[in-house]
């Protein structure tokens, strides 16, 4: 089976092999990421408030280009003060340099964006308007991760309800699957095809609720807002739409169980006796 989506079950696959599983781990991974750190950048804001700014008036982004950055021993002390909280913090999670990796300066553009980088990395001393803005972008990444953290749970939930789906199905595909047809009247022969083409109904509809619901959800995703659900979770994996990979498993079982039914019922009907 082709979901709309262009999801297709590899072939040559173990059958029934899933792949919510592995979905799952990720969900989890990042879950445990985003818990890190929110945790750091809430230990962050907190050093961040006790900081005190040396200057009135926020500098001008161009004007600190233009006499170059501080070297460390001119460096503003709020200014060293922030620079080695954020160090400490949220620079020292156990996953930064497998996820990042970058230096100090390039942490600070990529989660703040160039302006707030700039006047944190340049001449000007750590002004009052630079530390509120500061604040508040920290709160902003605080928040973004929250949202994240909680559209992670709702993805997971919904692989594990689809995923329950699927596998209630399976278990009355195996109950099909494993009658001798060749002892089954045509009558009985009849019902099965009913039972495998209300099956094959189940499973679209599982299809159905997956691609209409929260496949394409684009959400504030730590620093990969502008990708779908699925892209920024599932890329790195084999499969890239687990559940409608199981579903087209799945649907491609029934269709073989269908094939079956409907080819002994013909079989058979052809060999009753004609009056």
């Amino acid at each position: 089976m082709r979901t709309t989506d262009g999801t297709q079950r590899p072939a040559g696959s173990a059958r029934d092999r899933s792949a919510v599983p592995a979905a799952v781990d990720r969900i989890e991974r990042e879950s445990t990421i985003l818990a890190a750190e929110l945790d750091a950048f809430d230990a962050f804001r907190t050093r961040l408030s006790k900081i005190e700014p040396t200057a009135a008036s926020a500098p001008s982004c161009d004007g600190a280009h233009a006499t170059g950055l501080r070297r460390d021993g001119e460096r503003d002390a709020a200014l060293a003060r922030v620079r080695d909280a954020y160090r400490e913090t949220v620079m020292a999670v156990d996953h930064y340099e497998d996820e990042y990796g970058e230096s100090y300066a390039e942490h600070l553009e990529s989660e703040f964006g160039a302006e707030l980088a700039c006047a944190l990395l340049g001449a000007a001393p750590l002004s009052a308007v630079v530390h509120d803005r500061l604040l508040a972008a920290v709160s902003a990444a605080i928040d973004n991760r929250e949202s994240a953290r909680e559209t992670l749970a709702r993805e997971e939930r919904a692989l594990e309800r689809g995923e329950t789906r699927l596998r209630a199905i399976r278990d009355d595909l195996d109950a099909v699957e494993s009658r001798p047809l060749l002892d089954c009247s045509p009558g009985e022969l009849a019902r099965l095809r009913d039972d495998v083409r209300a099956l094959e109904r189940r499973c679209d509809d599982v299809v159905a609720d997956r691609q209409s619901g929260d496949l394409h959800t684009t959400a504030t995703l730590h620093r990969d807002g502008a990708r779908s659900l699925s892209g920024y979770l599932y890329g790195p994996l084999d499969v890239q739409h687990p559940l409608l990979y199981d579903a087209a498993t799945v649907s491609e079982r029934i269709a073989r169980a269908q094939r079956r039914v409907e080819t002994h019922l013909g079989a058979t009907v052809s060999a009753e006796p004609h009056p």
